[in-house]
Protein backbone atom coordinates (compact mmCIF):
# COMPACT_ATOMS: atom_id res chain seq x y z
CA UNK A 1 0.00 0.00 0.00
CA UNK A 2 1.55 3.47 -0.68
CA UNK A 3 1.20 5.96 2.32
CA UNK A 4 0.91 9.45 1.53
CA UNK A 5 1.37 11.72 4.74
CA UNK A 6 0.20 15.10 3.97
CA UNK A 7 -0.40 18.31 5.45
CA UNK A 8 -2.60 19.44 2.52
CA UNK A 9 -3.78 18.07 -1.28
CA UNK A 10 -4.43 21.75 -1.46
CA UNK A 11 -3.80 24.08 1.85
CA UNK A 12 -4.92 27.68 2.35
CA UNK A 13 -3.16 28.06 5.41
CA UNK A 14 -1.76 26.55 8.71
CA UNK A 15 -0.71 27.77 11.48
CA UNK A 16 0.99 26.17 15.12
CA UNK A 17 -0.51 28.48 18.29
CA UNK A 18 0.29 27.37 21.68
CA UNK A 19 -1.13 29.37 25.03
CA UNK A 20 -3.21 31.64 22.22
CA UNK A 21 0.30 32.48 20.90
CA UNK A 22 0.51 32.17 17.19
CA UNK A 23 3.91 30.97 16.04
CA UNK A 24 3.67 31.43 12.12
CA UNK A 25 0.40 31.46 9.67
CA UNK A 26 1.17 30.45 6.14
CA UNK A 27 -0.62 31.58 3.22
CA UNK A 28 1.96 30.06 0.56
CA UNK A 29 2.57 32.86 -1.57
CA UNK A 30 5.45 33.05 -3.99
CA UNK A 31 8.09 31.94 -3.99
CA UNK A 32 7.13 28.43 -3.19
CA UNK A 33 8.15 26.50 -0.82
CA UNK A 34 7.80 29.17 1.41
CA UNK A 35 11.19 30.74 3.34
CA UNK A 36 12.15 28.49 5.94
CA UNK A 37 10.01 25.09 4.64
CA UNK A 38 11.89 22.76 2.54
CA UNK A 39 10.58 19.65 0.85
CA UNK A 40 12.59 16.37 1.03
CA UNK A 41 11.89 14.16 -1.98
CA UNK A 42 9.84 14.72 -5.15
CA UNK A 43 9.78 18.09 -5.05
CA UNK A 44 8.13 18.44 -8.53
CA UNK A 45 5.07 17.04 -7.35
CA UNK A 46 4.53 20.23 -5.51
CA UNK A 47 3.50 23.90 -6.09
CA UNK A 48 1.62 26.96 -5.02
CA UNK A 49 -1.49 27.02 -7.07
CA UNK A 50 -4.26 29.74 -7.95
CA UNK A 51 -6.96 28.23 -6.47
CA UNK A 52 -9.36 28.02 -3.62
CA UNK A 53 -10.25 24.68 -2.99
CA UNK A 54 -9.50 23.84 0.57
CA UNK A 55 -12.25 26.52 1.77
CA UNK A 56 -9.45 28.93 2.09
CA UNK A 57 -7.45 32.05 -0.23
CA UNK A 58 -5.52 31.89 -3.11
CA UNK A 59 -2.75 30.70 -3.54
CA UNK A 60 -3.13 27.16 -1.79
CA UNK A 61 -0.10 24.73 -1.49
CA UNK A 62 -0.94 21.59 -3.80
CA UNK A 63 0.51 18.32 -4.12
CA UNK A 64 -0.28 16.68 -7.23
CA UNK A 65 0.01 13.03 -8.09
CA UNK A 66 1.64 13.53 -11.34
CA UNK A 67 4.57 12.89 -11.97
CA UNK A 68 4.06 9.32 -10.09
CA UNK A 69 6.03 7.91 -7.63
CA UNK A 70 6.65 5.25 -4.75
CA UNK A 71 7.77 6.60 -1.34
CA UNK A 72 7.65 9.31 0.59
CA UNK A 73 7.31 13.16 -0.24
CA UNK A 74 7.32 15.77 2.95
CA UNK A 75 6.41 19.77 2.96
CA UNK A 76 8.36 20.46 5.77
CA UNK A 77 7.82 23.53 7.54
CA UNK A 78 10.13 25.62 9.72
CA UNK A 79 11.11 24.69 12.96
CA UNK A 80 9.35 25.85 15.37
CA UNK A 81 11.00 26.31 18.96
CA UNK A 82 7.96 25.35 21.71
CA UNK A 83 10.57 24.26 24.74
CA UNK A 84 8.72 25.05 27.60
CA UNK A 85 4.68 24.54 26.10
CA UNK A 86 2.24 21.66 26.79
CA UNK A 87 0.11 22.39 24.70
CA UNK A 88 0.20 22.89 20.96
CA UNK A 89 -2.95 23.84 18.30
CA UNK A 90 -2.36 23.28 14.81
CA UNK A 91 -5.07 23.99 12.05
CA UNK A 92 -4.91 23.84 7.97
CA UNK A 93 -7.13 23.98 5.29
CA UNK A 94 -6.99 20.82 2.94
CA UNK A 95 -9.01 19.04 0.06
CA UNK A 96 -8.57 15.42 -1.53
CA UNK A 97 -9.47 15.23 -5.36
CA UNK A 98 -9.18 11.19 -5.20
CA UNK A 99 -7.62 10.12 -8.41
CA UNK A 100 -7.75 6.08 -7.27
CA UNK A 101 -5.57 3.43 -5.14
CA UNK A 102 -4.54 2.92 -1.59
CA UNK A 103 -2.80 5.75 0.19
CA UNK A 104 -2.90 7.75 3.26
CA UNK A 105 -3.27 11.54 4.15
CA UNK A 106 -1.58 12.59 7.30
CA UNK A 107 0.07 15.41 9.16
CA UNK A 108 3.14 14.10 11.51
CA UNK A 109 5.61 16.07 13.61
CA UNK A 110 9.43 15.27 15.10
CA UNK A 111 11.33 16.60 17.66
CA UNK A 112 14.36 17.92 16.30
CA UNK A 113 15.71 15.21 13.54
CA UNK A 114 13.62 12.39 15.37
CA UNK A 115 11.03 9.64 14.12
CA UNK A 116 8.17 11.62 12.49
CA UNK A 117 4.86 10.99 14.84
CA UNK A 118 1.73 10.90 13.08
CA UNK A 119 -1.22 13.45 14.79
CA UNK A 120 -3.73 12.89 12.00
CA UNK A 121 -4.12 11.31 8.86
CA UNK A 122 -6.83 9.74 6.47
CA UNK A 123 -6.11 5.85 5.36
CA UNK A 124 -7.59 5.10 1.75
CA UNK A 125 -9.90 7.35 1.32
CA UNK A 126 -12.74 6.26 -0.90
CA UNK A 127 -13.74 9.52 -2.55
CA UNK A 128 -12.52 13.08 -3.24
CA UNK A 129 -12.91 15.22 0.04
CA UNK A 130 -14.39 19.06 0.11
CA UNK A 131 -12.57 21.32 1.55
CA UNK A 132 -12.75 21.37 5.27
CA UNK A 133 -10.92 22.62 8.25
CA UNK A 134 -8.40 20.58 10.59
CA UNK A 135 -7.91 21.54 14.54
CA UNK A 136 -5.64 18.91 15.94
CA UNK A 137 -4.40 19.88 19.68
CA UNK A 138 -1.56 17.92 21.32
CA UNK A 139 0.42 18.14 24.67
CA UNK A 140 4.24 17.51 25.57
CA UNK A 141 5.61 19.15 22.30
CA UNK A 142 9.12 19.47 22.28
CA UNK A 143 11.28 21.86 20.65
CA UNK A 144 10.32 21.84 17.21
CA UNK A 145 7.52 20.62 15.07
CA UNK A 146 7.15 20.03 11.20
CA UNK A 147 4.37 18.72 8.72
CA UNK A 148 4.91 15.85 7.34
CA UNK A 149 4.22 14.46 3.51
CA UNK A 150 4.84 10.73 2.45
CA UNK A 151 3.72 8.39 -0.54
Amino acid sequence: MKKLYILLLFVAMSAFTANSQTFFLEGFELPFPPEGWTIDAHAANWSANASVNAGGASPEARFSWEPQFNGDSRLISLPVDLTGYTTVAFSFKHMIDHYGGAYSVGVATRSGGGSWTSVWEIVNPPASVSGEEVEISTADYKLTQKVMLSR
